[in-house]
C-alpha cells in the first residue's frame, strides 16, 4: 500500500520510518534468534534453502529481501526491507522442515564438527515453529 497523502509522512525519509518500525517490533515483539541478529544470507543460507527445496519447499525464502507492504508508510526503495510471512506460509515451511533431518550436535559453536548450514536450518526451523505454535505471522527486517 502507498501511504495516504494526508498522513503527513515524508517520502524522503521512508527508510527512517522502516527503522523506527524495526525498533518498535523488536521492543513489542519476540526476537526469535537471541544469539544473533537473524539469518545471515549467503552460501550457507542458499544451501539450507536448497536442502529444504529437496524436501518440497515451494516458497522462495529469498523473498525475505523483497518489500512486502504491511505498514502504511511511504514506499521505501532502500533498507530496511520489511517482509512478512503469512500463517499459511509458516505452516508450509514447518511441514517441509518436519522432513529435514537436522544434526543438532553440529549446531553448537564449541563442537569441532560445527556446521553453519545445520545451524541455519535449526534457526529457520525454530523461528517458524515458534510462530506456528504462537499462531502468529512473522515480520522480518533486512538491512
Amino acid at each position: 500500500r502507498r501511504s495516504k497523502p494526508d498522513t503527513g509522512l515524508d517520502e524522503n525519509i521512508a527508510h527512517g520510518y522502516g527503522y523506527v518500525l524495526l525498533v518498535i517490533c523488536d521492543y513489542f515483539g519476540t526476537h526469535l534468534l537471541p544469539h544473533c541478529d537473524g539469518f545471515y544470507c549467503g552460501d550457507d543460507f542458499e544451501e539450507a534453502v536448497s536442502i529444504m527445496e529437496e524436501k518440497g519447499l515451494k516458497l522462495d525464502l529469498s523473498d525475505i529481501f523483497e518489500q512486502r507492504d504491511l505498514f502504511d508508510i511511504p514506499e521505501n526503495n532502500d533498507f530496511p526491507v520489511i517482509h512478512f510471512f503469512t500463517k499459511q506460509e509458516i505452516d508450509h515451511v514447518n511441514e517441509v522442515l518436519d522432513r529435514v533431518e537436522i544434526d543438532e550436535s553440529k549446531t553448537e559453536f564449541e563442537n569441532e564438527d560445527f556446521d553453519e548450514v545445520q545451524l541455519m536450518l535449526r534457526d529457520i526451523r525454530d523461528s517458524f515453529r515458534f510462530c506456528k505454535e504462537a499462531n502468529l505471522e512473522m515480520i522480518t527486517f533486512t538491512h
